[in-house]
């Protein structure tokens, strides 16, 4: 019987985070295509790199996460036993940088940037569970995900400006579990690529923006050690296998001045579904060997919607707030085993700026959101049945800062 259950590889997939360090659009819900963040939109939408006028910039932005509530519900029930399990709340420490520079050349402008793809730069996490109140499971985790971001964007005239990306994302996990009799290590390595094309058209009041990107292609690789109590080990891993987990995108948003005082944005995303393989390591305590799993996965795609509004407090100061939502689904089916997977995601940002000087302004920013993942695995085959239903539910606070300066 396989056990590939294949909930932490798709929750992987799906709980990524889609807010970039940034400054005034992050501030409105996270918008991405319209109101420039100076070098920020270097992984934003790269055709407002063509709106920047300095002839050299850099951002320097970093957030961390504050504060992280948990509710989580896990239930497991088979044919042959019933297990309850209580999961304690897990510590997690996390944040990312924002490293950006951009420079003018004719009518175009260049920009590289450092950050973290998808969410945190680097994080760690722990936590228990118990099974029937007496066996208990202890986890860490080790997560760096660097992305290094190129992009170019040009004015082509009549207020339209168009913009490409490269987005190299880089993952290295790593992933231990004690339990009675047995001591596991898992590391994950991915290498992804995402390639982007922007346009913005805009006036005095008034900015449209649209952003097309081919979705992920990468690269990955899994390991697992095992080692018993009873001096048995065992390890396996798989080769490099290539992967289109995420399907192209496409976001168009708005943004317009309704007085001289107030500004609003509306922003709309789609993902287009992908199948693709994935593939898991296990073990099989009766025979003290791990071994792979390859298994068809289905993308239902996903959703954004993103909008908020800003206030000019002065001439040298504005603030801003709104709302996002996203929403991703997906299914696995392996052998008689069947995996679906949800996860909703709805955040509230408030974000200030102030122009410290002609050629620097200071911004900060709050991130407030609830993330909710829902998942049900089960396995039947002539003689045997297995159940995994999980509701993890999260509130997080994640407060940032930075500095814009141009030359």
């Amino acid at each position: 019987m396989k056990r590939s259950l294949i909930l932490s590889v798709i929750f992987s997939f799906i709980f990524a985070s889609q807010l970039y360090a940034g400054i005034h659009g992050t501030g409105m819900g996270g918008i991405k295509t319209v109101t420039s963040e100076g070098p920020a939109d270097i992984s934003r939408n790269p055709a407002l790199l063509g709106t920047i006028t300095a002839e050299k910039s850099l951002a320097l932005f970093a957030t961390a996460r504050a504060y992280t509530l948990y509710d989580s519900d896990v239930n497991i029930s088979s044919n042959i036993a019933s297990t309850d399990v209580d999961v304690d709340d897990p510590l997690y420490l996390g944040g990312s940088i924002l490293a950006a520079y951009a420079f003018k050349s004719g009518s175009s402008t260049y920009g590289i940037s450092l950050e973290g793809y998808e969410g945190n730069l680097v994080s760690h996490e722990t936590g228990k569970q118990t099974y029937s109140g007496s066996v208990e499971s202890k986890t860490k985790k080790i997560t760096i995900n660097p992305a290094i971001n190129m992009a170019m964007g040009w004015d082509t005239g009549n207020n339209s400006f168009w913009g490409l990306q490269v987005i190299l994302g880089n993952k290295y996990e790593t992933e231990k579990t004690e339990e009675p009799g047995s001591k596991t290590e898992n590391i994950n390595q991915k290498h992804s690529v995402e390639l982007g094309m922007g346009y913005n058209y805009r006036d005095a009041k008034t900015e449209i923006g649209i952003l097309l990107r081919t979705g992920t292609f990468s690269l990955e690789k899994k390991t697992r050690e095992k080692d018993f109590t009873s001096g048995v080990s065992d390890s396996n891993s798989t080769e490099y296998w290539p992967k289109y987990d995420k399907g192209i995108q496409i976001i168009t948003g708005a943004y317009t001045k309704i007085n001289e005082k107030t500004g609003i944005a509306m922003e709309f995303g789609y993902r287009f579904p992908v199948i693709f393989v994935d593939k898991s390591l296990n073990d099989n305590d009766a025979v003290s060997t791990v071994y792979e799993d390859t298994i068809p996965v289905s993308s239902k795609g996903g959703v954004l919607l993103n909008g908020g509004f800003e206030y000019f407090l002065s001439d040298t100061s504005t603030v801003n707030s709104g709302l996002g939502y996203q929403y991703y689904n997906a299914e696995g089916r392996d052998d008689g085993n069947v995996t679906r997977l949800s996860l909703s995601v709805l955040l509230w940002t408030v974000g200030y700026n102030r122009q410290l000087s002609p050629g620097s302004e200071l911004s900060l920013l709050l991130i407030t959101f609830r993330q909710r993942g829902e998942s049900m695995s089960r396995f039947e085959d002539e003689s045997y049945s297995f159940e995994l239903d999980t509701d993890d539910t999260r509130y997080a606070f994640e407060i940032g800062g930075g500095i814009t300066r141009t030359f």
